[in-house]
């Protein structure tokens, strides 16, 4: 079985390890074996090379002796020679000093002569080359100069050419100009037009709407409007469903009387669901299915022909048109009608204007709605005036056009002079600032050619004042020679010296090394480790027997665990094997459970059905079930009974709630439409009231400060004008502000022609004039003056002065001028610490001072 081989499985691998650390520990033991024998074996051969060197060395220990002695001596015979040497050689140093010494000395005289004699040399040289750059310098100045009169000359003529360019442009720009605030004003004139006739043209659209919606409300009876509202549900009305001759329109409608306007339904039931609804009120409602079988005509002469033979009415009203009109008859007139109506009292007779003679009864024809004449006259009159504005609107707009190309000629004629002026203006300024930039560099120029003649009449009076070339030195004694054989020498006998003492120490080292060995102790070392070789090696072979031994036992049980292994996966292989037959066998099992479970609840499913849907009982359906009806027929059944469900929807079981709320919802979204609607009416009110007052506002603001920088202009410009002009006068809101300044003496209008001092006191008139168009309390000005010459800067402070007797002025500066006209100064200042300090000083407590 399964757990036997388990069992043997798990017998067999405890003694395969057992065997396995057995033999692991026999390895062991051999390691440690051949280690040891190793050792001994090492142990042993160091023994034997010592006592051999030992053995060899004491035949060389005479020879050391005798050697070290032989060294000794000529250690000492080099050295009394060296000695000797060493005398000679530092008397031979101390005279080659000397005559070195006297050597250099003598070398530094001529050196000294020598750079003296290059520096006079150089400084004479440099004084000439200098000399000769600054004539050339002064040549280049003077061709320089002339280079930049020349240019001055040629730069300050093209400036009086652009000047005169300018003045004739600005000339021709002036009536260029005019015609285009005229064409301008014009075309501001038709647009405004052109808007009051759109809006005109709108208003009357609007009319015509209103009129056509009422003619089709007129035009449409309450039946119509009925019958639109309920959809598919009415058959339509009753005198639209009959096809009849053009002549006897008039007829058929005066015939039915009051089921001409009827709604015709196929049957009651949806007749009386639908006359119930909301706008039923006053409503005929005819049901065609429930219309009488005419009766026969009686017998007797007829009374003429029946108005049924010429009509040809929809099959779905035949029986009712027929039952309304079976004993109608046409006349030629009403006169006629009265005759026959006494021989035929059931019969009623109608004339082809629609006029109706019946028993008890005369209907007159109905005449023509004059509400719908009404209407179509004002239409007409209404669309003949719509014509009329929009022939007004296209002849406007033609004009406008006509006007808005020459207003764009006229603009790209001012553009292109106002472009010609500015690069004449900027040429102009360019070439004032090369004059100005071409005279300094003049007078700069002049400056230097002047310290270039200083410093030329300078150098000539250096060279010819530099002294003469200096006498030839003395010569130079003879070079003297070292004492090189006696360095040489001396230096040969250190070094015999150094080596005999190196070999007399090293071979009495040698001596005492071979006088420390002895035979005897290492004759007795070696012994111990023969001794020690053989108990290693009587060691090592016991473990390898032990070793043979557990090799032999492991083998032997790993065998037994492999055979087990085996018949233990086959075991379990077929155990698996097994398992899955029953796996196999449970899920079958399973399988036929669900199936018998889902055929009882899809049996009780449908009893239920039978039972509780269609009150049948099921025992007795199955009874009734014949050899056709089989369970394919009956699926194929069943699957046609569920398409055409599904082609049916959804039953909606909540539509009639949901309706409810849904008008309701509607109802209250139609409100609030309206509420938003007048909410946005009386916002644009609002909106174009706000337009109004703002532009109303700002217009009297621009007049007022447009007249107040017309009378500051005049005031810092004597002589000149000024004045504001809007770009686009019909929209002040959306429109530009030009500024137009002409100061004395001077026909150019726009700023950009201007110098910066001009655009400056310009901007403080603008400023100024808002000032005093809307006056406030307090104002601050940063360096406003500060391009201002001496005269515009007098009249700026008298501006000034008279702003100070309503408002207090705190003004930036570093006018010296601005500073005494002001009550009190403060001074900001920064010390050491790097903290800034105000200092302030009221000029009235000055000048009481003063007065002291």
């Amino acid at each position: 079985t399964v757990a036997a081989a388990d069992a043997e499985r798990s017998s067999t691998d405890e003694l395969a390890a057992a065997a396995g650390a057995a033999h692991l520990g026999a390895l062991t033991r051999k390691s440690s074996a051949e280690e040891r024998l190793r050792a001994a074996i090492r142990s042993e051969s160091g023994a034997r090379e010592r006592l051999s060197a030992a053995v060899n060395a004491s035949g060389r220990l005479f020879a050391l002796e005798e050697e070290l002695e032989r060294t000794q001596r000529a250690r000492d015979d080099v050295a009394a020679t060296l000695s000797v040497r060493d005398g000679e050689l530092a008397e031979g140093e101390a005279a080659f000093r000397l005559a070195d010494q006297a050597r250099r000395d003598a070398e530094d005289e001529r050196r000294l002569q020598r750079e003296d004699s290059a520096a006079r040399r150089a400084e004479h040289e440099t004084l000439q080359r200098a000399l000769a750059g600054h004539e050339e310098e002064l040549e280049r100045l003077r061709r320089a100069r002339r280079e930049v009169r020349a240019m001055i000359d040629e730069a300050s003529a093209r400036a009086h050419v652009l000047e005169s360019q300018i003045e004739r442009l600005d000339t021709e720009e002036t009536p260029l100009a005019g015609e285009h605030a005229d064409l301008e004003a014009r075309r501001s004139t038709l647009a405004a037009g052109i808007s009051d006739a759109r809006v005109r043209e709108q208003g009357l659209h609007a009319r015509l709407d209103v009129l056509h919606a009422r003619r089709e409300e007129l035009a449409e009876s309450p039946a119509a409007s009925f019958a639109k509202r309920r959809g598919n549900r009415p058959i339509g009305i009753l005198a639209d469903l009959v096809r009849c001759p053009a002549h006897l329109t008039a007829a058929l409608r005066g015939a039915l009387g009051p089921f001409a306007d009827a709604v015709v339904y196929t049957n009651g039931s949806q007749a009386i669901a639908d006359a119930q609804a909301d706008g039923a009120h006053g409503v005929l409602l005819a049901i065609a299915d429930e219309a009488p079988s005419p009766e026969p005509p009686t017998g007797g002469r007829s009374p003429g022909s029946r108005l049924l033979d010429a009509l040809s009415p929809d099959p779905r009203v035949a029986d009712l048109v027929a039952s309304l009109l079976h004993e109608t008859y046409l006349v030629r007139t009403l006169a006629e009608a009265a005759g026959l109506r006494g021989a035929h009292s059931s019969a009623q007779f109608v004339t082809p204007e629609g006029a109706v003679a019946g028993r008890a009864f005369v209907r007159a024809p109905a005449g023509p709605d004059r509400r719908l004449d009404d209407l179509a006259r004002e239409s007409g009159a209404l669309e003949r005036e719509v014509a009329a504005t929009s022939r007004l609107i296209r002849e406007a707009k033609h004009d406008l056009a006509e006007v808005e190309h020459r207003a764009e000629a006229a603009r790209a004629a001012l553009e292109e002079t106002d472009r010609q002026i500015t690069a004449a203006a900027e040429e102009l300024a360019r070439r004032r600032g090369e004059v100005a930039s071409a005279t300094r560099e003049d007078q700069l120029l002049a400056e230097r050619e002047e310290a270039a003649r200083a410093l030329a009449a300078a150098l000539r009076a250096s060279l010819s004042s530099a002294p003469g070339q200096p006498a030839e030195p003395s010569p130079l004694p003879a070079v003297a020679e070292p004492p090189v054989h006696l360095r040489v020498e001396v230096e040969s006998l250190r070094r015999e010296h150094a080596r005999l003492a190196a070999g007399a120490e090293r071979a009495a080292r040698d001596i005492a090394r071979l006088g420390e060995e002895d035979p005897i102790l290492l004759r007795e070392a070696v012994r111990v480790a023969e001794a020690e070789r053989g108990e290693a090696e009587e060691v090592l072979h016991a473990a390898e027997a032990g070793l043979g031994g557990a090799a032999a036992e492991a083998a032997t049980t790993t065998a037994a665990a492999r055979a087990a292994q085996v018949r233990h996966a086959e075991l379990h292989r077929a155990w698996r094997e097994a398992a899955l037959e029953v796996d196999g066998l449970r899920e079958a099992h399973e399988d036929v459970d669900r199936a018998r479970s889902d055929l009882e609840r899809r049996i009780a499913d449908a009893e239920r059905v039978l039972i509780d849907a269609h009150g049948a009982d099921p025992a007795e359906e199955v009874a009734a079930l014949g050899t056709q009806d089989t369970v394919r027929e009956l699926r194929q059944q069943a699957d046609v009974v569920q398409r055409r469900l599904g082609l049916l929807g959804k039953v909606n079981l909540l539509a009639t709630g949901e309706l409810g709320s849904l008008q309701e919802r509607h109802d209250f979204l139609v409100r609030e439409m309206e509420d938003v609607k007048a909410a946005r009416r009386d916002l644009l009110e609002v909106i174009r009231e706000v337009d109004r007052r703002m532009a109303e506002l700002f217009v009297t603001a621009f007049d007022d400060v447009d007249r107040e920088f017309r009378a500051l202009f005049a005031l810092l410009f004597p002589g000149g004008e000024g004045r504001l002009e809007l770009t686009d006068p019909s929209d002040p809101l959306g429109s530009g502000i030009e500024v137009e300044a002409r100061p004395g003496r001077k026909r150019v209008k726009r700023l950009s022609l201007l110098s910066g001092g001009e655009r400056s006191l310009a901007a403080l008139a603008f400023l100024f004039a808002i000032f005093k168009a809307r006056p406030s309390p307090f104002y601050l000005m940063d360096e406003v003056e500060a391009a201002l010459d001496d005269v515009n800067l007098h009249r700026f402070l008298d501006v000034v002065r008279e702003f100070t007797a309503a408002s207090q002025i705190l003004i930036v500066t570093h006018q010296k001028r601005t500073m005494e006209m002001a009550d009190v100064l403060y001074g900001v200042s920064m010390g050491r610490d790097g903290a800034s300090r105000v200092i302030a000083q009221r000029l009235v407590e000055v000048a009481a001072v003063a007065s002291r």
